[in-house]
């Protein structure tokens, strides 16, 4: 009984670790078959057992036959005795009488004998009659449980299909996340080029300063707005270096997971037994599940900080906005024009990369199932507790990630309309001073006309 308790057992875990293509149900059939022919097996030894039982009885009922007749005969013996002892107590004599009571005192004990030799047969009798009503009982739960067994395995195929479906889902979700991180370090290096450029254009026109003996209070400006750029270098590089070590991380979760459904394919391909299959399973899961666990912390870490970085640069960028225009270009070139028309594009899609992000955070809030484990099966109290804290954790970090996905979306329309409004106001000045420049030359070309006028008419009175 206790191997069927542990086969139901097993049945009911299997849920938990399969593949969800047709190559596991092949493998699940291996696994009713092979349980199949040890139920048969199991019921082949019930009817030995069954047959035994019946030689044994048939071969008590004939002792029991015997033992009667022999009572009958030693009982109508007894009465002969006694009768005989009538007959002839009077004639008999006193050795010939004692003889006799001791026969019949012999004969009194072996009627007790055989007596009790019956009461024992009729015992043993009742015994086999319970037997066998046990191994009929058990005859018809064996046959109970082996439809049971059957029925769950299969049950057990759809729930680890359905499980599986579920990781299908995280991957799939994981992998577009991937997606977005290297679009996120494409992007954070195309803005680290284009600062790096603006920075040259400050560098240049700071030397020009120093080279015309600038005042102190001129350099200063290039050298506070040197600094913010290279500020802002330093931020882009952290992005990059933040996204890159979040595509590490969901590799090595989708490393995990394969190695954990190659391992269990390859286990039911070899036709491991059940307890061995949910003890690999149970133990690499939790494993797995633990470094998720710890990665996880880490990442509410990070993303807690990130969310107060992005607060104080959304003061930043709010103030910097709302005084774009009021101030004044240090750099009026074409050059620069360009740099920040095309960082504003970039922050564009910067901006529009972000709600790309936060659309699919909503999603997977909405789209993945709580994992259920089933704590019937030995050993995965720990791994429920593990998966409860996990998704209470993720939940938390979902909600982070669309929080600042949203933040970041924001920041960048700011940031693009900053740049898009610097680079109009610096095509502006250009254009003023160009202007200038063309209106200055004009009037030195009419003075020179008109003194050289002057001139000649001064020459003619002579």
């Amino acid at each position: 009984m206790r191997r069927i308790i542990i086969f139901l057992s097993t049945a009911i875990f299997l849920f938990t670790m399969a593949c969800s293509n047709e190559q596991t149900k092949d493998e699940a059939q291996k696994l009713i078959d092979k349980q199949t022919k040890a139920l048969e097996k199991e019921q082949e030894s019930v009817e030995q057992v069954f047959d035994k039982l019946d030689k044994a009885r048939d071969s008590l009922t004939q002792e029991q036959q015997r033992l009667k007749s022999t009572k009958a005969t030693v009982e109508k013996n007894v009465n002969e005795l006694e009768q005989e002892q009538k007959e002839f107590a009077k004639s008999l004599k006193q050795e010939e009488k004692s003889t006799l009571e001791k026969k019949r005192s012999e004969l009194e004990k072996r009627l007790t004998e055989l007596e009790d030799s019956i009461k024992t047969v009729e015992e043993e009798l009742g015994s086999l009659d319970e037997k066998t009503d046990t191994l009929s009982m058990q005859e018809k739960q064996l046959k109970d449980q082996q439809k049971q067994a059957k029925a769950k395995l299969v049950t057990g195929i759809e729930k680890i299909d359905e499980r599986l479906v579920e990781i299908e889902n995280q991957r799939k979700i994981k992998q577009k996340e991937i997606e977005i991180n290297k679009q996120k370090q494409k992007l954070a290096q195309q803005k680290i080029d284009l600062l790096k450029d603006e920075k040259s254009v400050y560098l240049r026109e700071k030397n020009e300063v120093l080279s015309s003996d600038g005042d102190d209070a001129e350099l200063e400006k290039y050298n506070l707005k040197i600094k913010d750029i290279e500020s802002k270098i330093n931020d882009e590089e952290s992005k990059a270096l933040v996204a890159e070590k979040r595509i590490s991380s969901l590799k090595k979760w989708m490393e995990d997971v394969e190695e954990l459904q190659t391992r269990l394919s390859t286990m039911m391909e070899e036709e491991y037994s059940e307890n061995e299959i949910i003890n690999e399973f149970t133990n690499k899961e939790t494993q797995r599940l633990k470094q998720e666990q710890t990665n996880i912390e880490e990442e509410m870490k990070s993303l807690k900080q990130m969310k107060t970085d992005l607060a104080d640069k959304k003061k930043a960028v709010d103030e910097q906005l709302s005084n774009v225009d009021e101030q004044i270009e240090l750099v009026k070139s074409q050059e620069l024009f360009e740099i920040l028309a095309r960082k504003s594009a970039i922050e564009e899609q910067a901006a529009q990369l972000s709600s790309e992000e936060q659309q699919l955070h909503k999603k997977q809030k909405v789209t993945t199932p709580v994992p259920k484990v089933d704590t019937t099966v030995e050993g995965t109290d720990l791994l429920k507790s593990i998966e409860e804290d996990i998704n209470a954790k993720r939940k938390n970090i979902e909600n982070l990630k669309n929080e600042i996905a949203l933040e970041r979306q924001k920041l960048a329309e700011k940031q693009a309309k900053i740049e898009e409004r610097r680079s109009e106001n610096v095509k502006k000045a250009a254009k003023t001073t160009a202007i200038i420049i063309i209106a200055g030359l004009i009037v030195v070309v009419l003075l020179y006309l008109i003194g050289r006028n002057a001139a000649r008419k001064k020459k003619a009175k002579k």
